[in-house]
């Protein structure tokens, strides 16, 4: 969930004092038309990235912006944009809320602010922010080959995308989509038993949250969500999340409010079943339904 979002963020803030200096080093790559867009509507604005002294350091007008990718902060030792790597890009660190930081164990320079800050961090803002997420996670974007690397990322999982009869390009994100062949760690945790995951839950975990099944680096916006947080098992989701002073339950309801900042699973293109929507929705309701009634297990749980 890491990812280079400080040059969106630094873009909003009202004094735009708080925006990360550029090295000298050159790097390729090309930043896609959308992203592109949102840049010159939130960020080129005079006297912060797009005119005036503190764009000097950081220019994201469209002649400039690509040297983010690869190019370190000047406050971390950290890429602002690091293709594929969103806890190890220092934009997404910027960006992001001081929860979710919090919540996968990284934090910004001291003394720094969270980007945007002064505004309202609507729908649309966002919107906005998931769709810089997931380019710097790795989402083929247009005009940026590949989130603009122009190469492969060197991930041994297959490419799940497909195109739909109108056009829509469709990423799954179930555990065989994004990694075919990984283990499915629900099979041995789910049943009809006590203290076991119901096995219509297991089902739709493993066709819908597959990042948190598998090794994910380099293909979702996290780098390695295994072992931060058990989803594999019925106790783990009883549990107390170990960064949050809240049960995992308590947080996973919240991240499945599509209209949270970083909702779960990721909003399109990340993950897309079709018609904009990253899961099914009644598969969406029946886990919140689930949740809702406190998570019971095998044994317990009437669909």
């Amino acid at each position: 969930m890491n990812t280079r979002m400080l040059a969106t963020a630094a873009v909003l803030l009202a004094g735009c004092t708080q925006i990360e200096e550029l090295d000298d080093k050159m790097e390729g790559g090309a930043v896609p038309t959308r992203v592109q867009e949102i840049f010159d509507a939130r960020c080129n604005l005079p006297g912060c990235h797009g005119g005036g002294v503190i764009s000097e350091n950081l220019s994201l007008e469209a002649e400039n912006s690509a040297s983010i990718i690869g190019r370190n902060a000047q406050q971390v030792a950290m890429p602002l944009v690091d293709i594929g790597n969103v806890n190890g890009s220092y934009l997404a660190i910027k960006i992001m809320p001081d929860e979710t930081l919090a919540e996968i164990g990284v934090s910004r320079a001291a003394n720094t602010l969270r980007m945007p800050s002064g505004v309202v961090i609507d729908a649309a803002v966002q919107e906005d922010l998931a769709i810089i997420l997931g380019w710097i996670a790795g989402a083929d974007l247009p005009g940026g080959e590949m989130g603009g690397t122009g190469t492969d990322s060197g991930s041994d999982t297959a490419d799940s995308g497909s195109e739909s009869s109108g056009g829509e390009m469709i990423q799954l994100c179930g555990i065989e989509d994004l990694k075919p062949g990984a283990p499915n760690p629900l099979e041995a945790s789910s049943g009809t038993g006590a203290m076991q995951i119901p096995p219509d839950i297991a089902t739709i975990l493993a066709d819908n949250c597959g990042c948190h099944y598998a090794d994910m680096l380099a293909v979702t916006t996290v780098a390695d969500y295994t072992g931060a947080v058990d989803l594999a098992t019925w106790a783990g989701w009883q549990a107390q999340h170990p960064a949050l002073p809240r049960t995992v339950l308590d947080v996973v309801e919240e991240r499945l409010d599509p209209t949270f900042v970083l909702p779960m699973p990721p909003l399109p293109p990340q993950c897309n079943v079709g018609g904009g929507e990253p899961m099914p929705p009644a598969d969406r309701q029946i886990l919140i339904d689930w949740i809702a009634a406190g998570a019971p297990d095998g044994a317990s749980w009437m669909p």
